[in-house]
């Protein structure tokens, strides 16, 4: 019998998902990866990420009704401000001895349209925006890896890839838990 090619494999890469899509992003990746910035400068940038994650999840509460939705949105926000906690008590000398954990990426993200925060109306959208951040965010830190010159910078930036692919998953289970099981 022949073997086939999971469905992902033909996939084109999905609008906004390449570092073309992101000029200002792409450049700032290079500069941050290629001038010698060191780990403390990279963390920095991903503490201002996590922040402007935490101010998405908030102002997106404007625009929701849904009580669950709108808890979901707080309780997000809240996360992005512990990963900010956690990045400004970060301690680089302990990123040589990361060990990175497999973690299954169930891909349900790859197959959903993006929203803007005025389309989000119920519990399924907060979550889809939620996924595609994430998913955005991985993507950000694996192509710093590739492009970091410094064996500790692309560690380091693995280890931000890994925990934005940990929180992708996460609300990956809860998709596939709440919304296949009304479908």
């Amino acid at each position: 019998m022949a073997k086939f090619k999971a469905f992902h494999e033909f996939q084109k890469p999905l609008i906004g998902f390449t570092p073309e899509s992101f000029p200002h992003l792409h450049e700032d990746k290079f500069r941050l990866c290629r001038n010698g910035n060191s780990q403390r400068e990279i963390v920095k940038q991903a503490a201002q990420q996590e922040d402007k994650a935490y101010k998405f999840y908030m102002d997106a509460l404007k625009f929701v009704k849904d009580p669950a939705s709108q808890v979901w949105l707080k309780e997000l926000a809240a996360e992005e401000l512990k990963h900010k906690e956690m990045l400004q008590k970060f301690d680089a000398s302990k990123i040589k001895q990361f060990k990175p954990a497999k973690i299954h990426d169930l891909h349900i993200t790859e197959y959903l349209v993006d929203k803007d925060v005025h389309e989000i109306k119920d519990f399924q959208d907060v979550l889809i925006v939620a996924m595609k951040k994430e998913q955005k965010s991985y993507n950000f830190y694996v192509g710093m890896a590739k492009s970091a010159d410094s064996a500790d910078i692309k560690k380091l930036c693995k280890v931000l890839a890994q925990e934005e692919l940990k929180h992708k998953h996460k609300l990956e289970l809860y998709y596939d838990d709440m919304v296949f099981k009304e479908d």
